[in-house]
């Protein structure tokens, strides 16, 4: 935050952490002489963390971090830039950087909203990476009287919030990147195999009448099927090739251009070579 140059609220969601985190926030705070707001819960997920976050803040935006993020200089003054310039809108967001163990860093510009619904839910399902993550988006806090994260997801949560967000709200993108993003390339993988019924589930819940307009529902069956082309490629890298196929055969039942994309295609291969050899 002193690298920020805005005033801003912390608060620390700590969601039965292992570490001794109440006492790394407690030297942090001391070292930049900033309140920092500090909450420990039962392990709850990221939806129930990241909720309660909102219920504790009192400004008018709000950043959601992770434990691996990080906000690069000066991201809360291209925010507070944005959004006075635009008028105060539903949500900001901003390019990012990625940076994975043993591969070199990466920068992603994120493009405008064209400011149709349809259009604007197509591009948030189909880019890779998705434009909307946590980190790098800035949200009036007014939405959440209207949305919130899914807190019976463990996977996927962000993906039914900012799909929600983008479908019913008026955001703005600005071209500089704001987040620097750590991680483990196999995680995702890993994580995918082991909630695989919550990647489903979570189309259900992003797919929700209630929340998004009629215009854009005709996408589930794009997303349910690339969520099956997901689990297939996690299923592959973690050599189960069986359930990778049963997945690959659903996805392209419901998703046949991106199924019979190279990639995909070749691990399907890949996969039969591999059972044939065995054999």
């Amino acid at each position: 935050m002193i690298q920020q140059g805005q005033p801003a609220e912390i608060i620390v969601v700590d969601d039965g952490s292992v570490g001794n985190t109440a006492a790394i926030v407690d030297r942090i705070a001391a070292d930049v002489a900033l309140p920092i707001l500090y909450k420990r819960i039962d392990n709850s997920g990221p939806a129930a963390a990241r909720n309660l976050g909102v219920t504790m803040s009192s400004g008018s935006y709000v950043v959601f971090l992770d434990a691996d993020d990080c906000l690069l200089p000066d991201a809360l003054g291209s925010f507070d830039r944005a959004i006075r310039h635009h008028g105060y809108p539903d949500a900001v967001y901003g390019g990012f950087e990625l940076q994975e163990e043993d591969r070199p860093l990466r920068r992603y510009r994120v493009p405008p909203m064209r400011g149709g619904a349809s259009a604007d839910f197509r591009a948030f399902l189909t880019m890779r990476p998705r434009p909307l993550t946590p980190g790098n988006v800035c949200v009036h806090r007014r939405v959440f009287d209207r949305l919130s994260f899914p807190d019976h997801l463990r996977i996927a949560e962000d993906l039914v919030f900012f799909g929600h967000l983008v479908a019913t709200s008026r955001i703005v993108a600005i071209p500089q990147p704001v987040l620097r993003r750590f991680g483990i390339a196999q995680r995702g993988t890993d994580r995918a195999v082991l909630r695989s019924d919550e990647l489903i589930a979570a189309v259900d819940a992003l797919f929700d009448s209630r929340v998004l307009p009629a215009e854009v529902m005709a996408l589930r069956r794009l997303q349910l099927g690339m969520t099956y082309l997901s689990l297939f490629r996690a299923f592959h890298c973690a050599g189960r090739q069986h359930e990778a196929r049963q997945y690959f055969w659903k996805g392209l039942r419901l998703a046949p251009h991106r199924a019979t994309r190279p990639t995909y295609v070749r691990k399907l291969l890949r996969s039969y070579v591999a059972a044939s050899e065995r054999r």
